[in-house]
């Protein structure tokens, strides 16, 4: 391919065909796709949100949140290809995510399952991806109409920095994208007080 992100697309498109065919590849496949996303900025970010979002492979991906041996490495993928941070174009993820059927719903059910002991790297990428979701209004409505943010405020003083991190930062971009109050813990009000204080001082850094 002529354009400079040729290469990479091409990647790309052949992990997702093997994450939609049968067989013991698809593991593999996500596992891969996994490497890629977690290291992909810029026009390599884009290049990857666009091919996922033209090749339909969402609900692929939903499926894999379903299947035990899948579900973590869906969920990294998933918590960065609806990152701003990862695809400048990540919100076109997002509404396509919305519009896949039983997508929200697998998403939830997988993070609920989650929060019991032993799974926290999983648990970390779905507070991640909650968290990146939650910057869009159909998404923070959804969560609160759902009850997730009592899940989440849950989470706030959880032994994993990451999921503890995360878990605050959903919460925190719930109640600025509603514009509304997400708990009444005070606990949780200052918490998420501090997350808002800890991304201003990252934002300068960066």
């Amino acid at each position: 391919p002529n354009a400079p992100d040729g290469a990479l697309r091409v990647d790309v498109i052949e992990l997702l065909h093997m994450l939609r065919a049968s067989g013991p590849g698809r593991g593999a496949a996500l596992a891969a796709l996994g490497d890629v996303v977690a290291t992909a900025y810029g026009n390599d970010g884009s290049t990857v949100g666009r091919a996922v979002r033209e090749t339909g492979a969402l609900p692929d991906l939903r499926d894999a949140l379903s299947n035990m041996e899948t579900r973590e490495n869906a969920l990294l993928v998933l918590s960065n290809l609806v990152s701003d941070a990862v695809d400048a174009g990540s919100k076109s993820t997002k509404n396509s995510l919305m519009r896949c059927e039983g997508a929200a719903d697998e998403l939830f059910r997988c993070f609920e399952s989650l929060r019991e002991p032993g799974h926290e790297q999983a648990l970390a990428f779905a507070c991640g991806a909650l968290q990146n979701l939650c910057h869009e209004r159909d998404w923070a409505a959804l969560l609160l109409e759902q009850g997730i943010n009592d899940s989440l405020e849950g989470l706030i003083d959880h032994s994993d920095p990451c999921v503890a991190r995360y878990a605050t930062g959903a919460l925190k971009n719930m109640a600025t994208t509603l514009q509304t109050q997400v708990t009444e813990s005070h606990e949780a009000t200052m918490a998420i007080e501090e997350r808002t204080h800890a991304a201003q001082v990252d934002d300068f850094k960066y």
